[in-house]
């Protein structure tokens, strides 16, 4: 969305248990996208210095602190997002949990009816 033009043809972005501010685990990750996430990576400078593009988009992020895939699992938390947590325990359920399914509904209707 930052480096081609993709934020002026979204409405929103959501990001459920995404390292957005890198993770530990990436050193151990098998493709080049994944180990790309780690902690103070080339990718996510770059992302961050031209985050004020997304300034104007509503942004949200839904983690949980059990997290032992995106490590420290705060990583998940962004500063520009509204950030939701979830009491999941395990990170590949977090597509599943019908909290943050029902949480993610409201915050898209909420976003449509903004439009």
């Amino acid at each position: 969305m930052q480096n081609l033009e993709g934020a002026k043809r979204v409405n929103a972005f959501f990001a459920i248990s995404s390292p957005l501010n890198g993770t530990h685990t990436a050193k151990l990750a098998w493709g080049k996208g994944a180990r790309s996430m780690g902690i103070n990576s080339q990718l996510l400078h770059q992302l961050k210095s031209s985050e004020s593009i997304l300034a104007e988009l509503p942004l949200y992020s839904y983690w949980t602190p059990y997290d032992m895939v995106i490590l420290p699992a705060r990583s998940s938390e962004w500063i520009l997002a509204t950030n939701r947590t979830f009491n999941c325990i395990w990170h590949d359920w977090m597509v599943s949990n019908t909290g943050l399914l029902a949480q993610l509904l409201a915050d898209l209707q909420d976003v449509e009816q903004r439009l």
